[in-house]
């Protein structure tokens, strides 16, 4: 709800993309799962919009927090952000690899001051994002062999191993 303040909404939305995630991840092959990894929808619910929406509300929170605030933190909300901007309408490869890039610095950033496990989501699903807007296969299993670094990282096996199971491109398999 747009009256709450926006940690709440963060919260909820984060609690509301962890559940979708960990329906996808469980039951993947019901009609749930498959619908919910084929469309990005449940019913009427869009996975993909909410994804957009908690993205943007958590990137634009944090930098306006790290304009008061500054932390070495705040560089990685920076390159999340601009891999976010590389591709919101990707036409060319390097966009995909420059949003990867930071997408990844991000992480590694989070990670050395210790909030990888607080600030995963975001990174998560800037990569999901991200390979659901490549036009081409070669393009969406890049991104997502890039995730599976960021899983296999993270001890997430079973996501990297799933991951890369639907990847249609032989050299990232």
């Amino acid at each position: 709800s747009p009256d709450e303040d926006i940690k709440t909404r963060l919260r909820k939305q984060e609690l509301t993309i962890r559940k979708i995630d960990e329906i996808v991840e469980l039951y993947a092959g019901t009609d749930t799962g498959l619908e919910l990894l084929s469309t990005n929808m449940f019913g009427k619910f869009d996975v993909q919009r909410l994804r957009e929406q908690y993205l943007k509300e958590l990137i634009t929170f944090n930098l306006k927090t790290c304009e008061s605030t500054p932390s070495f933190t705040c560089l990685g909300f920076v390159s999340l952000d601009n891999g976010a901007k590389a591709c919101e309408s990707p036409t060319e490869f390097s966009q995909f690899l420059t949003a990867s890039n930071n997408f990844h610095n991000a992480y590694r950033i989070f990670k050395s001051q210790g909030d990888a496990k607080k600030n995963e989501l975001g990174v998560l699903s800037s990569y999901r994002q991200c390979a659901n807007r490549a036009s081409n296969n070669f393009a969406r299993d890049f991104i997502n062999s890039r995730l599976v670094n960021i899983l296999l990282e993270n001890g997430d096996e079973s996501k990297a191993v799933g991951i890369t199971q639907n990847m249609t491109t032989r050299l990232f398999k």
